[in-house]
């Protein structure tokens, strides 16, 4: 999942000019996390581990980070 946040990341800052589009499409199972008040939903990246994303979710894709990260990009372009 760590990779996959960094290449989202650097994508972000590569958006430069208003007619930039970062289009982020993901294909693979969804993991709500149990009890989750957040209605958060995992992205089960290929090192998902849900032992310890049950413990601590810092470590992983989720819908909420990408869209905080998405929500928050100021420079030109769209996402």
């Amino acid at each position: 999942a760590a990779a996959v946040r960094r290449t989202i990341l650097r994508q972000l800052r590569a958006l430069e000019q208003p007619d930039d589009l970062l289009l982020i499409a993901f294909v693979g199972h969804g993991i709500p996390l149990a009890g989750d008040k957040r209605d958060d939903v995992l992205l089960a990246t290929a090192d998902l581990d849900l032992a310890v994303a049950e413990i601590d979710v810092s470590d992983c894709l989720s819908t909420s980070w990408l869209l905080q990260r998405a929500l928050q990009h100021d420079k030109p372009g769209s996402v």
